[in-house]
């Protein structure tokens, strides 16, 4: 565990660095980060199992775990697919679910995602927003 804190203390340190570099401000805010199992916390392995279900439709064309929680998740942000809308991405809802065929489009156009794009989970009162 104290390699992953001091290589955890170094991400964070470079962060705020490039954040400096960046923008020209200083954080003085505390930033404390806690690591957790997911064998530990059952909320944990929810957010894990629904981007690993995402993970599968972007990956590997695979919609079996997708659908079957596809009525829970309410917004999923394609921050690449950018074929609609070139600064915000496209918006999965409801009204615009994503299926088969939009992603049979991606591969015909030999659109390709960074395997190491970042995922975000952001629960709401009966629904789950996953940004990808």
């Amino acid at each position: 565990m104290g390699n992953t804190l001091s290589i955890q203390n170094m991400t964070v340190k470079e962060a705020t660095e490039k954040f400096q570099y960046k923008w020209g401000k200083e954080n003085t805010n505390n930033i404390r980060v806690f690591l957790q199992q997911p064998s530990h916390l059952p909320l944990l392995q929810v957010a894990d199992y629904i981007l690993w279900a995402v993970y599968q439709v972007y990956e590997h064309n695979e919609f079996r775990y997708f659908n079957f929680l596809r009525e829970k998740i309410k917004l999923l942000h394609d921050i690449f697919d950018v074929k609609n809308n070139q600064y915000y991405g496209t918006f999965y809802t409801e009204r615009n679910p994503l299926d088969e065929k939009k992603m049979e489009s991606h591969q015909r156009l030999g659109f390709q995602r960074n395997a190491r794009h970042e995922s975000r989970l952001s629960p709401t009162k009966d629904s789950t927003s996953i940004i990808c």
